[in-house]
């Protein structure tokens, strides 16, 4: 009873603060009625460019890392930029939502789980590879807070050429989150938020331009949530503040952003690690259910801060230079489940998982524009560093038990007051590198070649002994990876690509119930071909590209039970993306990709030519709207997801089934006072379609239950 007290006391403290900031803010500058549409663009200087495709969905300019801000056209990759509109309009809260109408993109936990974690392309991206305003390391390692972001930007493949290592950087992409700052117009947003069962929200975004020809803009997101989820037994809490003040004098600007975050979640739905061989996948347990006793949760708090300065030398030439700290500390206390039987029966075992992260980044940055002859160059050089901590012994409790994912679990809740609360060190890591590329370019931009390279050095040592002070292993590596890229416009509105880059990615960890679970592996190599040709008409986007991926990878010996770097695997496929509004008052985005991902190299060759697990060979996404002129201010949307069946472990034995989801929405826009009133509201799987997904080798999660959300959002 008493902690039931301290935790609604905490709760009621956070939610007072965040109200008592709005209000502050609101009564310290006057609001005044505006037009919001687009309202938060600022202009390249700070890297902020906001300018979208008919609809506004998907942005055409975006920061590219190592190149810069630039235009969709005139990137040789594949890229996926979505607006503040397109999250508000999804009532986003993951990054799953957030990229649920990309064809390539496939969530691998259900909504109501703790993390943010994607497939793209047949590779996982985490949050915790993500860059802020291209800053590695300034990204919470679990989720972060959409109300504060203006855009999410994914470069697909290993492009350690632009955007160098990140924290558990992988091959599946680049991914950027750019925050929201002050535009030219002030922003007075409040929005009331419901999503079924009976989680209850709110949000202020608030936004002003003061000083001297509007020198210095402030911009403050505030959001606050709490209830039970469609989940039996699970209650989501969460709460965020962030700020930005951007300051521009002449050719310099300064843009500093700072934020608290918090999550609880009490019934924390489970992923199952490990398939039993030889067994028959068996049916999912009720989508509704969360599995595991009601009682395992998990905590995470930190704040963040960083800031970046620009000086413009000259017109075409400026310099850049950021820094950035991150904390993040959590507690996980929960029943890992392993060889799930064909008759439901799966092994428990109880962790309590305290956590603790550090993180610290800079970067440097020089970029020139300049011509000689006939030829235009675009040059950058970029030298980036990211030293991050990591502290947090697991302690389990008991022995593992048997339980079934069709009954509830007899696990009783465990003790945690003994568990250490200041958690010991287990890595420490240092990435740094220093990257230059130029972009040269004849005949107007109609030819533009890059060539590139970045040296990239990882430096990591793990303490696992029983002396914290004891480096159990050490691992120093550089390695120089080039990039070469070619873009052809023939006709203004279409441009041919191809690029091969190279990325040194951060070594796997042995997985929960291997012998060796918990060890970090040495830096691995990937590379990529690509080949496409992008469309944009003004009206309609639409974007077609082969690319073949490699990259070194882990197995399990089934012999000894031990994890290691034992092979490799190809991905090759085609994507098709579409979006834009070729009608009036009729958008689109979506489209279709192809997967053949196979084992080319293995332990004894036993798994060559085998597809790689968690590979759908075929995905589709479709999400229209469509204005109803017969009822000025009412839009309906609609979004249908195709996932192909896939194989879950190596040997090609145990098969996921292909699923079909709809989703269905709404949003209705009257103005009352002159103040824009927009309610939106949203059904995610329609048919409450019970699934499994995959979060990679033998792992394995379920969809999410059909969920209902409604928003009330206000412009004053």
């Amino acid at each position: 009873m008493k902690r039931t007290s301290h935790l609604t006391a905490q709760r009621s403290a956070a939610l007072l603060r965040t109200t008592a900031l709005a209000l502050t803010t609101m009564i310290a500058v006057p609001a005044y009625a505006q037009d919001q549409t687009e309202s938060s663009a600022a202009d390249e200087r700070n890297e902020i460019v906001v300018t979208a495709r008919v609809g506004g969905q998907i942005a055409v300019k975006s920061p590219t890392g190592l190149l810069g801000v630039r235009d969709r056209m005139d990137v040789p990759f594949s890229t996926t930029s979505v607006t503040d509109k397109l999250i508000r309009d999804l009532q986003a809260h993951s990054l799953a939502e957030v990229l649920a109408n990309d064809p390539s993109v496939r969530t691998t936990n259900d909504r109501f789980n703790y993390a943010d974690s994607v497939t793209v392309r047949g590779f996982a991206l985490n949050a915790s590879e993500a860059t802020l305003n291209g800053l590695g390391g300034m990204v919470p390692t679990r989720r972060i807070a959409y109300e504060s972001i203006e855009r999410v930007d994914l470069i697909r493949g290993p492009v350690g050429l632009l955007v160098g290592n990140t924290p558990g950087s992988g091959i599946a992409g680049s991914l950027n989150y750019v925050t929201k700052k002050a535009g030219t117009l002030p922003i007075t947003r409040l929005t009331a938020n419901y999503f079924s069962d009976s989680n209850f929200g709110g949000a202020l975004d608030f936004a002003r331009r003061l000083g001297g020809a509007n020198g210095l803009g402030v911009r403050v997101n505030a959001a606050y949530r709490d209830g039970a989820t469609p989940l039996k037994g699970q209650k989501d809490r969460s709460g965020t503040i962030a700020a930005n003040l951007d300051f521009t004098s002449g050719r310099f600007n300064l843009s500093v952003d700072g934020g608290y975050f918090e999550q609880d979640i009490q019934g924390l739905s489970p992923a199952i690690s490990t398939l039993a061989v030889g067994a028959i996948l068996p049916p999912p347990p009720p989508i509704d259910s969360t599995i595991v006793p009601s009682w395992q949760r998990s905590s995470v708090r930190g704040q963040y801060g960083m800031a970046r300065a620009r000086f413009d030398i000259a017109d075409g030439i400026y310099i850049t230079a950021a820094y950035g700290r991150l904390f993040n500390r959590e507690l996980t206390v929960q029943n890992i489940l392993v060889n799930l039987q064909s008759n439901g029966d799966v092994t428990a075992i109880t962790l309590a998982s305290p956590q603790k992260r550090n993180f610290e980044s800079a970067d440097v940055q020089l970029h020139a524009k300049f011509n000689t002859g006939p030829i235009s160059h675009d040059l950058a050089i970029i030298g980036n560093r990211i030293a991050y901590k990591e502290a947090g012994p697991q302690t389990r409790f008991g022995a593992p038990s048997t339980q079934n994912i069709y009954r509830p679990f007899t696990i009783s809740e465990p003790d945690v007051s003994g568990v250490n609360q200041n958690p010991t060190r287990q890595l420490d890591n240092k990435l740094s590198s220093v990257a230059a590329a130029d972009i040269m370019s004849i005949l107007e931009g109609r030819v533009q070649v890059l060539i590139g390279a970045r040296l990239q050095r990882i430096n990591t040592d793990q303490y696992f002994a029983a002396d914290p002070n004891v480096v159990t292993s050490h691992y120093d590596q550089s390695k120089l990876t080039p990039a070469f890229a070619v873009i052809v416009k023939p006709v203004k509105q279409v441009a041919l690509f191809a690029n091969y880059i190279e990325g040194l990615v951060q070594g796997p960890i042995a997985p929960t119930g291997t012998a060796n679970a918990g060890q970090q592996f040495a830096p691995t190599s990937a590379s990529q071909y690509e080949a496409g040709v992008k469309f944009d008409s003004g009206t309609l986007a639409a974007q077609l590209s082969y690319f073949r991926v490699e990259q070194q990878t882990g197995f399990t010996d089934p012999t000894t039970n031990l994890f290691g770097i034992l092979g490799k695997q190809r991905n090759v496929g085609f994507e098709l993306q579409v979006f834009g509004e070729p009608v009036k008052g009729f958008r689109i985005t979506g489209g279709a990709s192809t997967l053949r991902a196979r084992v080319i190299r293995s332990l004894g060759g036993a798994l060559d030519g085998k597809d790689a697990p968690a590979s759908p060979r075929f995905q589709f996404s479709l999400a229209p709207e469509v204005d109803l002129d017969f009822v000025p201010g009412l839009t309906l949307l609609g979004r249908i997801s195709y996932t192909g069946d896939f194989f879950v472990n190596a040997q090609n034995t145990q098969r996921v089934p292909s699923w079909t989801s709809f989703d269905l929405g709404a949003r209705y826009v009257v103005h009352t006072g002159g103040t824009p009133i927009t309610i939106r509201a949203n059904i995610d799987n329609l048919t409450n379609k019970n699934a499994w997904l995959t979060r990679g080798a033998g792992s394995l999660a379920r969809s999410t239950p059909r969920t209902f959300r409604v928003s009330v959002e206000a412009d004053f």
